[in-house]
């Protein structure tokens, strides 16, 4: 192994733009050429390089090629590929067809609990509609190769979620949209909870306190709803992959030209603003869940920002 990179190294010493193997050699390289001349140019510029980097993997490629068709002493006389032909034959190889999916699912990440403002991967928050039925709950997320984008998956059973993107590279009319969405589907969801639950309770034989006070003992076995999972990891990392493919292409046929609204949105944003500002002046004691939900969500946007810094200044004036 160790004579194979020595190799490797002396071959890519003979490539022009060559730069040094650490540091110090790539500023004794440099210092060949005076300031002046290296003067408003780049490094490739500056070191004559000529061979682009798929050039360079083509010559890298022919050189191991021919490397491994040449005897070895450490294989007893033979060459690679004789040694790797009587290996494989009459054996099953097995290879991964999607590379992508192997990238996404060895990717770096972690795990993030999800919050009504998404999920926070280091200084960066990411959202998505789909988030919004896991708020509270913890989720997988790897790196996408897009830096503005991570991959989510459930953690059990684990299967792909979503894309979520990065708030920085949102404006703010597409949060918005976003975070709308978001609360549509946990409504949604909410609904469909409290509806199943109303009608397990109609299923029940007995009221359920006496159910309670009598410890259950007439209520017979509960079977737990249970799902089959039997995805293998790479399956799912291939659906992440299938997302993103999906999401590039029709990005590039979104039509980018103006549309008319279909509502009144300076109407909309006015009745926003008197509702935020209606709440504020009611006791927290006497909100809805859902008028929770609607002061953590509304407060960022601008034109409530706006009226908050307008109601402040008149007070101060009063």
């Amino acid at each position: 192994m160790e004579s194979f990179i020595r190799e490797i190294q002396r071959f890519g010493e003979l490539f022009e733009g060559f730069s040094g193997h650490n540091v110090a050699e790539r500023s004794e390289l440099r210092s060949f050429y005076s300031m002046a001349a290296r003067r408003g140019k780049d490094e490739r510029d500056i070191l004559h390089a000529r061979y682009t980097d798929e050039e360079c993997e083509t010559l890298l490629d022919r050189l191991l090629a021919k490397r491994n068709d040449q005897p070895h002493d450490g294989i007893k006389g033979r060459t690679p590929n004789q040694v790797l032909h009587q290996l494989t034959t009459g054996r099953e190889v097995r290879r991964i067809t999607d590379p992508l999916a192997l990238s996404a699912l060895i990717a770096p990440g972690g795990t993030r609990k999800v919050t009504k403002k998404g999920i926070a991967v280091g200084a960066r928050r990411f959202i998505a509609p789909e988030l919004g039925a896991f708020v509270g709950r913890e989720v997988e997320h790897k790196l996408h190769w897009d830096p503005d984008r991570i991959f989510v998956f459930t953690r059990e059973p684990r299967e792909f979620l979503c894309i979520a993107r990065a708030t920085a590279a949102m404006s703010n009319e597409e949060q918005r949209g976003i975070a709308l969405d978001a609360r549509g589907i946990w409504r949604t969801i909410k609904n469909e909870v409290r509806a199943r639950s109303r009608a397990l309770v109609k299923q029940l034989p007995a009221p359920a306190v006496e159910i309670m006070a009598a410890g259950g003992t007439d209520t017979g076995s509960v079977e737990p709803a249970t799902v089959q999972y039997s995805t293998p990891a790479l399956e799912v990392a291939a659906d992440a992959v299938a997302a993103a493919h999906s999401e590039e292409e029709s990005l590039q046929h979104v039509d980018h030209s103006p549309r008319e609204a279909s509502y009144d949105e300076e109407e909309e944003s006015r009745k926003a603003v008197a509702r935020y500002l209606r709440l504020l002046d009611t006791e927290r004691s006497q909100w809805t869940d859902e008028d929770r939900d609607f002061i953590d969500l509304a407060g960022a946007l601008p034109e409530i920002k706006e009226a908050l810094l307008l109601r402040a200044r008149r007070r101060a004036s009063a």
